[in-house]
């Protein structure tokens, strides 16, 4: 077997295929939140943290949203999402090497520190990100397109971005723009980006990396996972020829096509469905997590109730409306695709060794989807801590 031409024939295939690059996705598009993490959380724990966090206060499932998360070398998690339709103007997913907001450089190039404000522009959006005294997460990020008079080397864009995001002399602001210079270097497992601050002209270079660059992607975990392992394969393939290993180059080129054929079936298989909801509806949606962990701790475990409440419940049913009532009682308002998955959901609580009792309310089917309201009741807070 002639494995040099092999090589060779193969470095010349992959010449003449279109590039993937790695888009920066308009900011303004994404809600924000800030998220403190719990004390002692696992790693391996946060990816499901966050995902409850955004599912118990979105009015449709997670898959139907364009969202990441960023975590912060303090403990604390930015999370955003956004609604496709306005998330991809003039992209389209799939063909992107990775899909972050314009914003994501910005907090890789800071550290905790005073309390500031820092003003970037990526593209043609800027943005600025509010930071608190030693935190190295941002509380709060606005983002706004470019206007036509603004331009990134001016040496007044820094006043001019301060009145577009209306901050107040009270604002500590930091002295020069940061701006995101070229495109990213993208490779298989990191991401890199330049970054030159105008207030004193130095060019520094940030990067993503491992876990943190698939939670910051936007399209989704069941598309990062498939990614990452054709990406693993591939690499092996690679690997394996340059090392000269026949057997390594084959078995990995065969694994690589079995993947890419998974790929090709399974990863968009289900789709995004078209939401026309207003914005603000969805930001009014995320402060239910917040308010989660904001009740007294000592008397009620929202958080806990609410995961409890997951566990075992339908695809197709979805909860649009969460209160905590009684110390141990959740009321839940929601919608299923159909009214059987109602019935499902609620045998399946039943059967919850957390719950004590489920208290179905009304259920009305309409245009062949359900609503239903049911009250959760818990057991005690010591058995569903203990357990």
């Amino acid at each position: 077997m002639n494995l040099s031409g092999l090589k060779e024939k193969l470095r010349q295939l992959d010449a003449t295929l279109p590039r993937k690059r790695t888009a920066l996705l308009p900011g303004g598009a994404f809600f924000t939140r800030q998220i403190a993490l719990p004390a002692g959380i696992a790693s391996a724990d946060v990816l499901g943290f966050v995902q409850l966090q955004l599912e118990a206060g979105s009015p449709f499932s997670i898959e139907n949203l364009a969202w990441g998360f960023f975590s912060g070398v303090d403990g604390r998690i930015l999370l955003f999402a956004g609604i496709p339709e306005r998330v991809y103007v003039g992209e389209t997913s799939e063909n992107l090497w990775h899909a972050y907001p314009s914003f994501l450089p910005f907090l890789l190039a800071q550290t905790a520190g005073e309390e500031r404000v820092i003003l970037g522009i990526a593209g043609k959006t800027a943005s600025a990100l509010w930071y608190r005294a030693g935190e190295a997460t941002p509380c709060r990020v606005v983002s706004a397109p470019l206007t036509a008079d603004l331009v990134p080397s001016d040496p007044g864009a820094a006043h001019k971005l301060a009145q577009l995001f209306s901050l107040s002399a009270t604002d500590k602001v930091a002295p020069g723009v940061l701006i995101v210079e070229g495109e990213p270097s993208c490779g298989d497992f990191r991401t890199r980006f330049q970054i030159r601050d105008t207030g004193d002209g130095k060019v520094s270079h940030v990067a993503i990396e491992g876990e943190a660059m698939w939670n910051a992607d936007v399209r989704g975990r069941a598309h990062a996972t498939a990614e990452a392992k054709a990406r693993r394969v591939g690499f092996l393939a690679w690997t394996g020829f340059a090392a000269g290993g026949v057997f390594a180059g084959i078995l990995a080129v065969v694994l690589l096509a079995a993947c890419v054929m998974s790929l090709a079936t399974g990863i968009y298989k289900s789709g995004n469905h078209s939401r026309l909801k207003m914005v603000e509806d969805l930001q009014g949606k995320l402060d239910f997590a917040l308010n989660l962990e904001s009740v007294t701790e000592e008397e009620m475990k929202p958080f806990s109730m609410l995961a409890a409440a997951n566990v075992g419940r339908p695809d197709g049913v979805i909860f649009e409306k969460v209160a905590s009532g009684a110390w141990n009682s959740l009321q839940v308002q929601g919608v299923a695709q159909r009214s059987d998955l109602v019935q499902s959901y609620v045998e399946t609580l039943e059967k919850n060794p957390y719950v004590r009792e489920v208290k179905p309310g009304r259920t009305t089917t309409a245009a062949g989807k359900a609503t239903f309201d049911i009250e959760i009741v818990f057991n005690p807070l010591e058995d569903l801590q203990s357990k």
